[in-house]
């Protein structure tokens, strides 16, 4: 691979580990993906844009985009060279939720449940005589997303139980039981256990429309930092057979979510686990324009019908919803 050709204001910002040409694993559509030079295990890769990003509010939505179109194929690649079949996939924006440096990226962790890399502390706000977690007040909800969609400048402020934004592919709805104000969730309305399971365009449009619900956060409730989380896999915290983004800003330092990532020294930096990963990269490339992949794409959850549709209000708690709250959680 060639060295790095990124402007010089890239290169200050980002540490020099990072922009070592061996490190890189794929270069496609000005997005990088590099195996992380101090990593929480075997295969944890850095997502970055060659664009100066210093935070989701500022980040191209096509380039967002970009990213989300990569993220079934690096999935998939490292479920096949690492052997995991459970990931994290986080953003970090802004130093409440502990940005590494002034490019805001994405990382992508494998773990395991029995030894897992990484942890969530979710705190939810709870009822501190019932220790049950306090739901979503519909009145609360109905002003909260009559801001936010003004912030968006979509054309009705009215509010339809906890759904905020949809298109033909997702859904933006208000979680029930929020860990923070503004505590929403993006999703495909295909139902997609897995990220090899879900269309690539699908999580595409899931990100498009994260730098502008960013700014209305800003806007509309004074939200400064964010957070970005997506589980993969049953082992890893995904309760449910469906992903979902949780968006999560940063409006009390007293109640953040807090992501803690282990570092594991005795990882060594391993070229053919990069080599690996750029053949059967290079393998997609080449066969997705005839449909056909040489290796069966998989699921980590078992017997599940893959391609059905998901309706609105699966989260939260809208009366219209022909589908049962409890199916898709955390």
């Amino acid at each position: 691979m060639s060295g790095p050709s990124e402007t010089p204001s890239l290169t200050a910002m980002l540490p020099q580990q990072w922009l070592e040409s061996e490190r890189r694993i794929l270069d496609r559509q000005g997005v990088l993906v590099i195996l992380h030079p101090q990593p929480a295990c075997v295969g944890h890769c850095i997502i970055v844009t060659k664009q100066v990003t210093t935070s989701l509010e500022n980040f191209d939505r096509d380039t967002i985009s970009a990213i989300g179109m990569i993220l079934p194929e690096i999935k998939r690649a490292l479920r096949l060279t690492t052997g995991y079949s459970n990931f994290g996939v986080f953003l970090r924006s802004g130093h409440d939720y502990g940005q590494e440096n002034n490019q805001t990226h994405f990382e992508i962790i494998p773990t395991s449940e029995l030894n897992p890399n990484f942890h969530i502390d979710w705190k939810s706000d709870k009822n501190l005589f019932t220790m049950k977690e306090k739901m979503l007040c519909p009145a609360k909800a109905k002003n909260l997303i009559s801001m936010l969609r003004k912030c968006m400048m979509l054309h009705s402020q009215e509010s339809q139980g906890n759904l905020l934004y949809e298109t033909d592919r997702i859904c933006c709805e208000l979680f029930s039981s929020p860990s923070n104000t503004g505590h929403m969730c993006v999703s495909p309305k295909r139902l997609s256990p897995d990220l090899e399971d879900c269309e690539a365009l699908d999580i595409a449009e899931c990100l498009w429309i994260m730098p502008q619900l960013a700014k209305a956060c800003i806007k509309s409730i004074n939200a400064k930092d964010f957070l970005l989380i997506l589980l993969d896999g049953p082992g890893c915290g995904q309760s449910s057979p469906h992903l979902v983004w949780h968006f999560i800003p940063s409006t009390s330092k007293n109640n953040l979510v807090m992501l803690n990532v282990k570092q594991d020294h005795s990882v060594k930096f391993n070229m053919k686990l990069i080599e690996a990963m750029r053949e059967i990269l290079a393998e997609g490339v080449s066969t997705r324009a005839t449909g056909f992949y040489p290796t069966p794409q998989e699921s980590a959850w078992s017997s599940i019908v893959v391609g059905k549709s998901v309706k609105h209000g699966s989260y939260g708690t809208n009366a219209n919803s022909h589908r049962p709250v409890s199916l898709v959680k955390r």
